[in-house]
Parts: C-alpha cells; sequence; structure tokens
C-alpha cells in the first residue's frame, strides 16, 4: 500500500512511486513519520531480478502522477504536477534513457494534476486536474479534465466536471478510455455517478482497419493470428518489440 509501481509497455522497467493517498490519510506529516520521499524510481527488471537505475526527484508541492506513453516502450512517460522551480506546475514528457524532459505544458496554477492517461493509440494525453481542499477528509475535489497534445503538450480542450466528491479514491478511477479509444468515461457530479464521452476519432485506413479487427476477434486470439509480430502489436495497440 506504501508504493504504486507503473509498469512500462514493453515490460523491460518500472517506476516504483510513494502512494499519495496513503500517505496522507494514515499521517498527519508523512515525511517526519513515514520517513517517505517524494523521489519516483525508475528500476530496470532483467531475468526477473530488479535493479534501481535511476531516480525522477520531485520537489514539487504536490506529487507527481504518472502515464507511460503507450507505444514508446520505455522510454516515454508524461508527469503530472512536475516543475524544476517550485513555483509552476505541469504536464511535462520525459525522456527516461536520457534522463530529462522533452516537452513541458503552460502551467496550470489554479489545478492539480490528480490522474494522467494517455489514450490506447498514444494520440491523447488527458489530465484529470483536481484542487486540494482542507480538512483532509475533503482532500480531493475532481474540478476539470484537460486535454493535450503529446506531440507539443499544447492545450486542446478542458470539461469542467463540477464534481465534488469526499471520496478521494474516485479521483483515481478516471479517466478511462475502451479498448479502441472510442469512448471515454469521467466520474461526475459530486462522485455518484460515471459520463461516458465518445471521443473524436483517426479516420486513417491502418486505424479503421484496426478497429474492423478488433470487432470480429477477442484480444486473446489476435497473438495467434498468421500475421508479422510488428502487425499483431499495431492491432493490439501495443509498442513494437525486438
Amino acid at each position: 500500500c506504501i508504493f504504486e509501481a507503473y509498469l512500462s509497455p514493453d515490460e523491460s522497467l518500472y517506476l516504483l512511486r510513494p502512494n499519495f493517498f496513503f500517505a496522507y490519510s494514515r499521517c498527519g506529516d508523512p515525511f517526519t513519520t513515514f520517513a517517505i520521499t517524494k523521489d519516483i524510481q525508475v528500476i530496470s527488471i532483467q531475468e526477473y531480478e530488479s535493479r534501481v537505475i535511476n531516480v525522477i526527484e520531485d520537489i514539487s508541492t504536490h506529487w507527481h502522477s504518472v502515464a507511460f506513453h503507450p507505444l514508446s516502450g520505455h522510454s516515454m512517460v508524461a508527469l503530472g504536477n512536475y516543475t524544476t522551480d517550485e513555483m509552476t506546475h505541469q504536464v511535462a514528457l520525459f525522456d527516461l534513457d536520457k534522463m530529462k524532459t522533452v516537452v513541458s505544458s503552460e502551467s496550470q496554477p489554479s489545478v492539480v494534476c490528480h490522474h494522467l492517461t494517455f489514450n490506447p493509440t498514444g494520440s491523447l494525453l488527458v489530465s484529470y486536474g483536481v484542487r486540494v481542499m482542507w480538512p483532509r477528509v475533503d482532500l480531493i475535489i475532481p474540478d476539470k479534465a484537460l486535454f493535450f497534445s503529446p506531440d507539443d503538450l499544447s492545450l486542446l480542450h478542458v470539461i469542467e466536471t463540477g464534481s465534488v466528491s469526499v471520496n478521494h479514491l474516485q479521483a483515481s478511477l478516471s479517466p478511462l478510455f475502451s479498448k479502441t479509444g472510442e469512448y471515454m468515461a469521467l466520474t461526475w457530479r459530486h462522485g455518484d455517478s460515471v459520463s461516458i464521452y465518445k471521443m473524436p476519432m483517426e479516420t486513417s485506413l491502418k486505424h479503421l482497419c484496426r478497429l474492423k479487427i478488433l470487432q470480429h476477434f477477442p484480444d486473446d486470439v489476435i497473438p495467434h493470428l498468421p500475421l508479422p509480430s510488428k502487425l499483431k502489436n499495431f492491432i493490439l495497440c501495443l509498442p513494437p518489440r525486438g
């Protein structure tokens, strides 16, 4: 319960991050009581053995949220609440091979990025923004969903959810995309309902063919089809392997 692990799409490494809610729910000051650092460990996996190879420092007043780009293998991860000067908070794309920021969004001073997720094809990044409230029982108030372009992290669209919840676990359950990215779910109105959004879809011939195949074959059947591995990975929205 104290840590969360984020496995890369190619399963070559994972990120180990302290659990924000566990720390704040179980103690008044997590840094003195539990001596928990907010830094994120980058851990390599080789032959079922784990080894810490780097650390992403977290100097923000808010804890980082994390999402791997689904097609990047292990190299690209989105970080919410990222900052280098403690004064601004942004969404950033971070290169784990070079251990540096590739691009950052404009600062979002009124919204904390609680949860990040990419759509299955990696063409859209969504941040569920929240405001931090006190006392601790009202720690999280879901407020906005922000849509970013993964290319330059320009802000594309904002949904004002107007949702208020005293159960901070509900904020971690959205946004969620359907398998093909055609629909997205968001917690809504006081956290007691879920809204389903129909998303703009890619119109390339490759993607339309992928949708048609996914309509006719279950996920567990596709790896056994007489197709090249690269094509099967494309159909399942997986990163290229090997």
